[in-house]
């Protein structure tokens, strides 16, 4: 639990000893958290979790839902139900087979294995090549499990014996004759199994299960679980997810973290796809040449350098990448990769000029590789230039221009470059008291304000008085900034015009459809309507009551355009009511308010109990449960109605900002799990009505158990009333997003 009362002298004393006391806090988030630092550092994502006494209430709580469900015999009940479908032999099958897994779980020590540390990490496979076939198989996954008590050894035991018989079982029903493979890669022992190996030109499938010392591990794919096996053995030291510079300037943002951190990468991330997309747009895109480098060999020495140069540029040092490149042409001017190198490591550095002549040098000494250079986000200030459209079409071995690989291409490259305007992403989760905490930031590329999209992220007023419509009576509520609809327009009219002729061709359609629909985007939607938002739920007089509005830009045309859509909608609802007339039901009358809403109009429904009121007013397109919803909601914004800052419930849980936000909600869930439960109880009171009308006796067999089922959920949902309240706030500062969120538990006597 965090401490809230540290007190230090205002001296230079007091500084030091805040500042170690910060160091140790870090030191102990690292000590628990080890896992990380044996994942490499090329993964996109990374979770790590670590055992939290504190938390111990919630697993109480759930395993009390637990209890109830076992209680309510809806598992039992499922399992008749399948094997009622069943003969007798194969009835006796699946309870043989239940019985055999049933036996091989009971051998492992669950508690033991997921009470210590938990990581999970990812990274994209590439593209397997089978002459003109490419193949792209699942991405590779570990799963490891760092054990603080308990015997790991027998866990992977236990752990290997359930995938061999896994392996049996599918032998068995298939006659097949997949096998099992046992080996080690150092210290860590491994149960193998290749579920494709017998199939030609099929993309890896292998499962595996490993024990290293005190870590369990299991894994999807080779070549990350062996490079985790690598570093558990103390290879690759600092070569870890944990040293990335990236990884290190995401969590210098947040806290340190208790329970939970995860870390996700973009550029990781954009990488790997990228270069699955050039190898299949190089293979079925059109028939060029497929990517080859030619040129490639030097030496040692070479590499060496080569690999520096590479690690400086991981860590987004691009002028010492540069650097160490020049002494590897020094020594091989003629290495294709090396001159490709020094074409990526020049544009990255602003040498653009240089850029170019490099890589045409290095298509002319053998870098023949059109979907990397087409592709390569390093390139991408260059694309527009004559010269490098020279050096791609040499590397092609034909000119591309018009062609539906170029426009595929243009499309990609729009696509890699909206996700590089985020580097990376940071989550972290601590616990205190009867509340869980989680602080996220996302930081953005340093070039963000250079990117396409980055309008459309930040080309909007912030939410400044958060608490203006929100009445004090305030139950639930939801407040956001929104996004720049204007900017996401020419966003994606640039996107297809920037597409060659095809796009071009596609938007001229859209807009003559505008033209022959007498409808225009700019006049009829951007001109006038924003998007962002407020939506409120409270109580008056002990009813349920709601609020939601919609920033305008023109409160004028906004009147027009709600008068005209609920003319719409009340016309086209009466319509129907005359061709059905059950329907009839939901015949709408809209008029003008008899209160003092001047310009709003009530919406009348037979099923409402009274008329929605909705209007225009302070710039926000208003609808509203009631006219006394709406009447509270408008003295609230006058200040002639306390808002939802002065709700005491409210104000001790929820995240209260004191400057811009981007957005901010809360939500009270007391109640809401009875609410449910009773909503699904009562299905058993339908069950009756609804099988009888159901013709055929076999399926009413069926669907009555069904029913039966759902109803006994009821007391199950109803269990789940531990959820006391969350709240969430976005801010956003033009570099980073940080969210902040917390839930919290209702104390055990409710």
């Amino acid at each position: 639990m965090r401490n809230r009362d540290h007190r230090f002298e205002r001296t230079a004393l007091a500084l030091a000893g805040l500042l170690a006391w910060m160091g140790a806090v870090q030191a102990t988030a690292d000590e628990r958290f080890r896992l990380p630092h044996v994942i490499p550092a090329d993964v996109f994502v990374v979770q790590s979790t670590v055992y939290n006494p504190e938390q111990d209430f919630i697993r109480d709580n759930w395993n009390e839902v637990w209890r109830e469900f076992e209680k309510s015999g809806i598992a039992t009940d499922l399992l008749n139900l399948a094997k009622g479908a069943m003969d007798d032999q194969g009835r006796a099958e699946f309870e043989r087979v239940c019985d055999r897994f049933g036996t091989l779980c009971t051998a492992v020590d669950w508690d033991s294995l997921g009470g210590g540390e938990f990581a999970f990490a990812e990274r994209m496979n590439a593209a397997q090549v089978f002459g003109d076939n490419v193949a792209v198989g699942p991405p590779d996954i570990v799963l490891l499990f760092r054990q603080t008590s308990g015997d790991p050894a027998a866990n992977f035991t236990a752990l290997s014996g359930m995938l061999e018989a896994l392996v049996d079982e599918i032998n068995g029903m298939a006659g097949a004759d997949l096998q099992i493979e046992t080996s080690a890669r150092g210290e860590m022992q491994l149960t193998v199994f290749d579920a494709l190996k017998s199939v030609s030109q099929a993309p890896d499938l292998v499962f595996s299960i490993g024990q290293y010392k005190d870590v369990v591990m299991f894994s999807l794919g080779v070549g990350l679980r062996d490079e985790v096996a690598d570093m558990l053995n103390g290879a690759n030291a600092g070569k870890s997810i944990a040293d990335s510079p990236r990884y290190k300037r995401a969590f210098q943002q947040l806290p340190p973290p208790e329970d939970t951190l995860v870390y996700f990468d973009m550029p990781n991330l954009q990488h790997q796809l990228e270069d699955i997309f050039a190898a299949i747009m190089d293979r079925v895109g059109g028939g060029t040449r497929a990517d080859e480098v030619l040129n490639a060999s030097s030496g040692p020495a070479v590499d060496t350098l080569i690999g520096e140069s590479i690690q400086a540029y991981e860590d987004q040092d691009y002028a010492e990448a540069l650097r160490l490149t020049r002494e590897a042409y020094a020594v091989d001017s003629e290495n294709s990769i090396v001159l490709y190198n020094l074409a990526c490591f020049s544009a990255l550095t602003g040498e653009e000029e240089a850029a170019l002549g490099w890589l045409e040098k290095s298509v002319a000494a053998g870098f023949r590789s059109p979907g990397k250079i087409a592709t390569d986000p390093d390139l991408k200030e260059l694309r527009d230039e004559p010269r490098f459209k020279a050096a791609l079409a040499a590397a092609r071995g034909e000119e591309v221009e018009g062609s539906v690989q170029h426009t595929v291409g243009v499309i990609a490259r729009r696509v890699f470059d909206t996700m590089s305007v985020i580097e990376s992403g940071a989550t972290i989760m601590y616990t205190e008291g009867r509340a869980t905490h989680t602080h996220s930031a996302t930081v953005l590329a340093s070039d963000a304000k250079d990117k396409a999209i980055y309008p459309v992220m930040a080309g909007h007023e912030q939410i400044k008085d958060w608490a203006r419509y929100l009445p004090v009576e305030t139950t639930d509520f939801a407040v956001s900034a929104g996004f720049s609809l204007p900017a996401l327009y020419t966003f994606i009219q640039d996107s297809f015009t920037e597409a060659g002729d095809g796009g071009k061709e596609a938007w001229q359609m859209w807009e003559g459809f505008q033209r022959e629909h007498d409808f225009s985007m700019q006049r009829d939607i951007l001109d006038w309507l924003d998007t962002a938002s407020i939506s409120t739920s409270f109580e008056l007089d002990g009813q349920d009551a709601w609020a939601v509005l919609l920033k305008v830009r023109n409160e004028k045309v906004a009147r027009e355009k709600l008068t005209m859509a609920l003319e719409f909608v009340s016309e086209e609802l009466a319509d129907l009511a005359s061709e059905v007339p059950p329907l009839a039901m939901l015949a709408m009358q809209v008029e003008p308010t008899m209160s003092d809403l001047d310009g709003f109009l009530d919406v009348r429904m037979a099923m409402l109990p009274e008329p929605m009121v909705c209007g225009v007013r302070d710039g926000w397109m208003m609808m509203a449960s009631s006219e006394d919803a709406m009447l509270t909601v408008l003295a609230t914004a006058a200040g002639d109605h306390a808002n939802v800052t002065q709700n005491p419930f409210i104000a001790e849980r929820a995240l209260l900002p004191t400057r811009p936000v981007e957005a901010i909600t809360f939500a009270d869930h007391r109640g809401d799990a009875e609410e449910v439960g009773q909503a699904i109880g009562g299905i058993g009171a339908m069950a009756g009505m609804v099988t009888s009308m159901i013709p055929e006796p076999e399926a009413r067999e069926m669907v009555a158990p069904v029913f039966n089922m759902i109803s006994r959920l009821g007391p199950v949902i109803a269990k789940i009333n531990f959820f006391e309240a969350t709240g969430t706030v976005t801010e956003f500062d033009g570099k980073v997003y940080l969210v902040r969120s917390v839930t919290h538990y209702a104390p055990k006597a409710q």
